[in-house]
This record gives C-alpha cells, sequence and structure tokens, in this order.
C-alpha cells in the first residue's frame, strides 16, 4: 500500500497493524479508532486526517504530515514523530509517552491532558501549543521551543 492515494477515505476501526503506508497520500481520510500498531507511515500526508482513538502505537510518522489532523486520545506511545508536521493538531489526552517527537513542528497544537511522559522533544517547536494538565515528567525538553506556551 506504498505510496497510496487514500484522500477522504473512510477506514475507520479497520485493522492495519504492521501496514506500509509510507509516502501514502491520506489527508481528510477518517482513521477513527482503527488499528495501526507499528505501521510505516514514513512521509505521509495526514494533514486533517481524523485520527482519533487510534492505535498507533509504535507506528512510524517520522517527517509525515499531520497539520491539523484530530488525534484527541489517540494511542501514540513509544512512535516516531521525529521531523512531523503536528501543528494545530488536536491531541486532547493523547498517550504519546515515549514518543519520539524531536524536531516536530507543535506550533498552536492542543496537547490538553496529553500523556508526555518520557517523550523526547528536544528541538519541536511547541509556539503558541496548549499544555494545560499535560504531564511531562521526564520528558525532554532540550533546545524546545515554549514561546506562548
Amino acid at each position: 500500500m506504498r505510496e497510496s492515494i487514500l484522500t477522504r477515505a473512510n477506514l475507520y476501526g479497520l485493522r492495519l497493524n504492521g501496514v506500509n503506508l509510507r509516502d501514502a497520500r491520506l489527508h481528510g481520510a477518517n482513521l477513527g479508532c482503527a488499528e495501526l500498531e507499528g505501521a510505516e507511515l514514513r512521509n505521509a500526508n495526514l494533514a486533517g486526517a481524523c485520527l482519533n482513538e487510534a492505535n498507533l502505537i509504535g507506528a512510524d510518522f517520522k517527517a509525515a504530515n499531520l497539520r491539523g489532523a484530530d488525534l484527541r486520545e489517540a494511542a501514540l506511545n513509544n512512535t516516531d514523530l521525529r521531523n512531523a508536521d503536528l501543528s494545530h493538531t488536536l491531541l486532547h489526552q493523547a498517550g504519546l509517552d515515549s514518543a519520539d517527537l524531536r524536531n516536530a513542528d507543535l506550533r498552536e497544537a492542543e496537547l490538553y491532558e496529553a500523556n508526555l511522559n518520557n517523550a523526547d522533544l528536544k528541538g519541536a517547536d511547541l509556539t503558541g501549543a496548549n499544555l494545560t494538565g499535560a504531564n511531562l515528567t521526564g520528558a525532554n525538553l532540550e533546545d524546545a521551543i515554549l514561546d506562548g506556551c
């Protein structure tokens, strides 16, 4: 499924564990409650996609475009989000425990009550992000931009 074009596709609740969606075009797709544990989504375009309550544990989203995506209550533990565009995303109560967010763009992201326990946010841009109630215990914030948080 690498490089697939699934723009605005309805994939709600599907089991896609370990699937290779590298470079796929999934902008505006509905992946709510989907099972994507260990999936390969490197460089994928998921701008505006719905991924709320999805299981994304251990998935690879390196350099993916998730701008404006809905990731509320998604499980993103141990996920690789290095260099990903997560600006303007909804991450309310998302599980990002031990996630790799180095150099990620989290500008204006809604991280209300998100679990960022032991997350690596080195060099991440959190300008204007809402971190109200977020758990940052053990998180690496070295060189992170925290303006307006």
